[in-house]
């Protein structure tokens, strides 16, 4: 009977370690199909927790993209005003400029349509971003006025050449941060592509 019952016992005994081996096994085979998925998800775009996080590249085209717009409607209203004062050159380049602006803020807008619209993500994280593009081209605005204001008079009593005023309106607008804040937006090497 002794024989039974250790016999019985041991199969008994047997019986919890593979059970316990199934769980061990099975543990351990979902932390590495765990971890084999996080690193596959880190390298494949849309998978990652980063993809559903703005990045710099993210915010700088929701920024830029706001001062780019405020720009092309800030020069279509001037492009509305009496320019007969103007030179031919200044005309044409009034003209060009908003082109180029134009295919600027295509890319970015591409940029951030097929980063945000692809993954559901939510863009609201970056209208932070584009009200300050807005308040830095105001800010912008105001200071470059400013800096004509401070200036021109000079040109006017004598005080400048026109070489001299170029030289006063330059340093003026490169002391204004906003101005050199959105000045980074006519270079968008910061897209990556």
């Amino acid at each position: 009977m002794f024989a039974i019952y250790t016999a019985r016992g041991l199969f008994v005994e047997s019986q919890k370690v593979k059970k316990k081996m199934k769980t061990t096994i099975g543990v351990v085979a979902a932390l590495v199909a765990t971890f084999s998925i996080s690193a596959l998800a880190d390298q494949l775009p849309g998978l990652s927790n980063e993809a559903n996080y703005p990045n710099k590249a993210d915010y700088m085209a929701a920024y830029c993209e706001a001062v780019t717009q405020s720009y092309l409607a800030d020069s279509a209203a001037l492009q509305q005003t009496d320019n007969s004062n103007l030179s031919e050159d200044m005309k044409r380049n009034l003209a060009k400029g908003p082109e180029i602006v134009t295919t600027n803020l295509h890319r970015m807008q591409n940029y951030l349509a097929s980063r945000w619209l692809p993954n559901n993500n939510d863009p609201l994280a970056l209208v932070g971003a584009s009200a300050q593009g807005k308040e830095d081209w105001a800010h912008a605005q105001n200071d470059s006025n400013v800096c004509s204001k401070t200036c021109i008079p000079q040109l006017t009593q004598g005080q400048l050449s026109a070489d001299k005023l170029m030289q006063c309106v330059t340093k003026c607008r490169d002391e204004s941060i906003s101005i050199n804040r959105t000045k980074r937006c006519s270079d968008l090497s910061f897209l990556p592509y």
